[in-house]
């Protein structure tokens, strides 16, 4: 049976893979590469002008910010 909706399928196929891989929140480097910034530091001017493509936050005890890896993957979709 064909697929009827085949970039459904990939933005599901996408969404599941990057969960398995990182988890419910995605953070460090991780979330840089998967956000399309070469390093550390490019990342940071993003933070900071309030550039980055989806929501993030941190979280008590731990350094640097996250994301919800879900969000990272509809915006990833939406490309």
């Amino acid at each position: 049976m064909p697929i009827q909706n085949p970039e459904a399928a990939v933005s599901t196929e996408l969404s599941r893979e990057l969960l398995e891989r990182h988890g419910e929140l995605m953070g460090g480097s991780d979330l840089q590469r998967n956000l399309g910034f070469p390093n550390g530091r490019t990342f940071g001017r993003a933070v900071q002008r309030e550039l980055l493509p989806v929501r993030t936050f941190p979280l008590p005890g731990r350094r640097g910010l996250f994301a919800k890896t879900r969000d990272v993957a509809e915006w990833l979709n939406s490309l």
